[in-house]
């Protein structure tokens, strides 16, 4: 886990964070400095990272995914 949350000082506008043994991928958007279109490209890259980093795990470290969120 500890590399993940190294990539926190490697990538901008997202972060890592541990809760019990879950991995979750979070973002903060200050929504009084954005418009619809970089929202829009936030949340795309957003996704798209979020992709990547569940191969990376799933492929590298056997970590298996979360199907449905607890509630």
């Amino acid at each position: 886990y500890m590399f993940l949350l190294k990539e926190n000082f490697h990538i901008q506008n997202v972060f890592f964070s541990l809760k019990g043994d879950s991995i979750i991928l979070s973002s903060l958007v200050f929504d009084i400095d954005i418009t619809v279109a970089e929202g829009e490209a936030h949340f795309r890259k957003f996704f798209e990272r979020a992709d990547y980093y569940d191969n990376f795990l799933e492929d590298t470290y056997g970590c298996l995914p979360i199907l449905e969120e607890a509630g």
